[in-house]
């Protein structure tokens, strides 16, 4: 029978390498328990009786003391004999095991002299896992049964199984009968490194059959999270009682060495210059070049994150597209911008269902612009030019179409769909042109799409060029506008409050005159 053994959880971000428990474990007699001494003298208010009678003391041999560290191994008495035959190691750590039992065999013949110890470690390469771990309760009731996520979480520590020796005969290779324990070796292992710090309390020693008894488990997981189960002892022991009816009594002391005052200092220096090393990496990568906003106090900065969506119904495959980004006068790119031209990828449209004749380009670009002196009227703002290609196997090329999106003047998201166009040819000869060899005509200045550059009219007249509808272009834009002020307010209104109230003066002056003639009036008709 066990008793409940509480875990303690520890944040470390010391070397977990400098981790050291200390080990007391002592067999437990009928008048002895940690914390009673024979020799000591017997404390007031015990009868005369019971302190004559005589008390047995403790045998060396059933008294063990031992320092471990972390992740090292010590053999017990049945794993010795387990990797003293070579035939039984399989990995290069077993094999570096049998090595290590080799020296250990040695030495012992050399001394002449056979230490038995009941404690042992399992490390995290051992693959041992501690049953009892199956039986850990999330919630206090009763009735709780384990889910299957703890299930599987409980089988990571099972990989390898209890090793035993290998029999004389070749397994053979292939396994057709898997077994559920053979599934959970397959299961990857955890992010966290395990110790086991294990006791057999079998007696005499060495016995042929273990009595394995896990004193201590600790965990160690890469955020830096200790967990020992049970914790440190604080004020009494653990107490274990075997199958063969024999008590033992185990302290767990914390006993790693201690960081000396200038050790501390190094440690807090390096871990400031870490942490100032680590802000200097993320500000680097992060960058300071961050575009200010509107400095002026009428001036407005514009962001359009648009996206070429599809382009349907134009008369050849394989489409491309170039767009030009138009700034009109007094717009002006930004400082960020770098490309005012883009080019798409080729695109093949669908060939059946609602896909049928729909070419998806899906790509994205942006503009940015600026612009001062916007508490005039803003007449004009930026502008899409997107000419629509073809390319077939041989290489040639077709335009397909040209149109023009102008960018809204209110912000917000648009999902706009655009009919294009594209010059027509004088006669059938370039129609046969187009189709045999490639090529069509084409604009020389892509401002003709809409309004060319240096027209300052008022009517603009194409009046004899020739053009042919073409398919439709889908395009979706996000509008952002970054104001000094606020939209639609004059920054001068406050110069307009003196003729308000110089208006007000006089209407009340002029009022006031005529009362004075009405009152003149009354008077003289009374008189007369």
């Amino acid at each position: 029978m066990t008793e409940p053994r509480p875990a303690g959880v520890y944040r470390s971000r010391d070397d977990i390498s400098n981790l050291a428990v200390k080990v007391t474990l002592r067999k437990v007699t009928a008048a002895h328990t940690f914390g009673v001494d024979a020799d000591s003298p017997e404390p007031p208010g015990v009868e005369a009786s019971s302190a004559q009678a005589p008390r047995p003391t403790v045998a060396p041999q059933e008294e063990e003391i031992r320092i471990f560290r972390w992740q090292e191994k010590v053999f017990s008495e049945e794993e010795l004999k387990l990797y003293s035959d070579v035939s039984n190691c399989t990995s290069p750590l077993e094999h570096e095991y049998h090595q290590t039992v080799q020296r250990i065999m040695q030495e012992r013949l050399r001394m002449a002299t056979v230490h038995s110890t009941r404690l042992s470690t399992r490390t995290d390469g051992d693959g041992f896992y501690d049953p009892a771990e199956d039986a850990l309760q999330m919630t206090t009731s009763p009735s709780e049964q384990p889910s299957i996520l703890a299930q599987r979480a409980t089988a990571v520590r099972r990989r390898h199984g209890d090793r035993q020796p290998k029999s004389s005969d070749t397994p053979h290779p292939v396994t057709f009968h898997i077994t559920e324990r053979q599934k959970a070796k397959r299961v990857p292992a955890t992010v966290f490194q395990v110790m086991y710090i294990v006791a057999n309390l079998a007696w005499p020693l060495p016995a042929d059959k273990e009595d394995l008894h896990v004193l201590c488990c600790i965990k160690f997981d890469c955020h830096g999270v200790l967990e020992v189960r049970p914790d440190f002892s604080r004020h009494r022991p653990y107490r274990i009682e075997t199958d063969y009816g024999q008590s033992f009594e185990y302290v767990l002391e914390h006993v790693s060495p201690r960081m000396s005052v200038d050790e501390q200092t190094r440690e807090t220096t390096a871990m400031a210059e870490l942490y100032s090393r680590h802000a200097e990496l993320l500000s680097n990568r992060v960058g300071s070049d961050f575009e200010r906003g509107p400095t002026h106090e009428s001036s407005v900065n514009l962001h359009v994150f648009a996206e070429l969506v599809s382009a349907q119904d134009f008369e050849y495959d394989n489409l491309y597209a170039n767009i030009l980004c138009e700034y009109p006068d007094p717009w002006f790119p930004s400082e960020n911008t770098t490309k005012r031209n883009f080019v798409t990828q080729t695109c093949k449209k669908g060939r059946s269902g609602r896909l049928k004749g729909v070419a998806h380009f899906c790509y994205p670009f942006e503009l940015s612009a600026g612009r001062r002196n916007a508490v005039d009227p803003i007449t004009k703002w930026p502008a899409f030019f997107i000419q629509i290609n073809s390319l077939d196997w041989w290489e040639r090329h077709r335009v397909e179409g040209y149109c023009a999106i102008s960018i809204p003047d209110q912000p917000g998201t648009y999902d706009i769909t655009v009919d294009t166009w594209r010059p027509a040819g004088r006669d059938h000869v370039d129609a046969l042109r187009r189709f045999f060899i490639g090529g069509a005509p084409e604009l020389e200045d892509p401002s003709y799409i809409a309004v060319p550059h240096g027209h300052h009219g008022k009517v603009l007249s194409k009046f004899g060029f020739r053009t042919e509808t073409s398919g439709r272009v889908r395009v979706r834009l996000n509008c952002i506008q970054h104001w000094n002020r606020q939209r639609g307010v004059v920054a001068r209104a406050t110069t307009a409050q003196p003729a308000v109230s110089e208006t007000t003066a006089s209407v009340l002056q002029a009022f006031q005159s005529a009362r004075a003639r009405f009152r003149q009036l009354q008077q003289q008709q009374q008189e007369q």
